[in-house]
């Protein structure tokens, strides 16, 4: 059937039905097969995925200008944590995205995701060890505010 057919048949077909249902119609129609449609693993849960992301970014409005304000190193420890865990969910959505599932048989994508959970392991060791034997994030971050440039002397 061509595509003008086509179009008189589904004409015929609206004629007394509204424009919402007219639409729905045809575009039940005109979708390509389930078969067609590229399926997402069973083990991967966008949804949940987004939710722990949006999460640490929540958990992190709060808690920095909190931490600027009052810093401990209870308050470094939830911004550490929080970090790593927002780069973690970042990166692992755009490996996800972006790094070819059929390459090796997979193999491509499960040395990434290693690779991006141990750049975010040693972030948080990083980040801990700053916490813990010097002077904290927040400490840290503030003082790198308040260095006031050089003044040069004019002679």
């Amino acid at each position: 059937m061509n595509r003008f057919n086509r179009i008189a048949a589904l004409n015929k077909q609206f004629a007394n039905t509204s424009r919402y249902t007219q639409i729905r119609v045809f575009c039940q129609k005109s979708s390509p097969s389930p078969s067609k449609w590229r399926l997402t693993p069973a083990s991967s849960n966008y949804a949940n995925h987004w939710r722990l992301d949006r999460a640490f970014s929540w958990i992190l409005l709060g808690t920095i200008p909190l931490g600027l304000t009052y810093p401990s190193k209870a308050m470094d420890v939830v911004i550490a944590v929080c970090v790593v865990g927002h780069q973690q969910t970042g990166l692992s959505s755009v490996v996800t995205d972006y790094v070819r599932t059929d390459f090796l048989r997979g193999m491509a994508t499960k040395t990434v995701q290693g690779a991006t959970m141990a750049l975010s392991a040693a972030t948080l060791a990083g980040l801990l060890y700053l916490t813990f034997a010097d002077i904290g994030i927040t400490e840290t971050v503030r003082r790198i505010w308040a260095v006031e440039p050089k003044k040069s002397v004019v002679v």
